[in-house]
């Protein structure tokens, strides 16, 4: 399965869209941003909020942000925090004059270690590793992941085809939303699409599963958050159900007085999943 492929199924479709954006203001191709995300999410398995924090240091998130407490990035989703990748980025970028990155090793090296970028491979990257013996281990892991240096004009095109096909989806999914959210009807279905199974509208009063679960203004992870509620168990009257956005295999959505919810952090009263 390719990196694309496997972002896609981890943080959805959106992820991968905005992701390839970045990389195009970046001048980077998208396998070596989501090869690096990849390697610091533990295969894209680590999600959020709450995003799992290192032990060791305190890093979390995309890019193990560090120390990930008190980070913009904390409370952030996997889209949310890419623009926090992107700024991370261009920050050392001007730091180290750095007009563009050379390599998919280059590039994992800032949020390995910044300042080892142009030093020799005996440089100290700290935890009892040198850059030699870094650069060694994510090479051999870019390339069971198919990652290379050189980016022919064939990759680029089919890079530039996914990114399109990525753009399409979310046209379509926002569409939908859009539909939705106005009318009360079901999105639209892309050509060859098999019509969504049907069902029963649940209302009333229920609770949210899990911290930090986000109201957004539409029943889609594009949306715009409203509030985050921080508490797992805060009560909420549901007044309809749409759907929207797949979020953990649910894409059915809960509407509320001050916006939608992903129905995967709702547990209506007197019900156990």
């Amino acid at each position: 399965m390719s990196l694309s492929s496997k972002a896609e199924t981890a943080y959805g479709y959106e992820f991968v869209r905005v992701a390839g954006e970045v990389c195009t203001r970046l001048g980077i191709p998208l396998n070596w941003l989501l090869a690096a995300i990849c390697w610091e999410t533990s295969q894209f398995k680590a999600n959020g909020p709450p995003w799992p924090v290192n032990k060791g240091d305190g890093g979390g998130g995309l890019i193990g942000f560090t120390p990930l407490k008190g980070h913009p990035a904390e409370f952030k989703g996997p889209v949310e925090q890419l623009p926090l990748v992107e700024q991370y980025y261009r920050k050392w970028m001007t730091t180290l004059k750095i007009t563009k990155f050379q390599s998919p090793e280059d590039l994992y090296l800032i949020v390995r270690g910044p300042y080892g970028i142009g030093k020799p491979d005996s440089f100290d990257m700290g935890g009892g590793i040198n850059k030699g013996q870094v650069l060694k281990i994510y090479r051999n892991y870019l390339a069971k992941e198919g990652v290379t240096s050189a980016t022919s004009e064939f990759e680029s095109a089919l890079a530039g085809e996914q990114l399109s096909a990525y753009e399409a989806k979310s046209q379509a999914g926002q569409a939908g939303a859009s539909a939705t959210a106005k009318a009360g009807a079901q999105p639209a279905l892309a050509t060859g699409q098999a019509p969504a199974a049907p069902f029963r509208v649940r209302k009333g009063p229920a609770k949210t599963r899990g911290t930090q679960v986000r109201i957004r203004t539409g029943p889609g992870l594009k949306n715009s958050v409203v509030r985050v509620l921080m508490a797992s168990g805060t009560r909420i009257n549901v007044l309809d159900q749409v759907r929207g956005d797949n979020v953990n295999g649910n894409d059915i959505w809960d509407k509320i007085d001050e916006g939608y919810i992903s129905d995967a952090y709702v547990e209506f009263e007197g019900h156990h999943r």
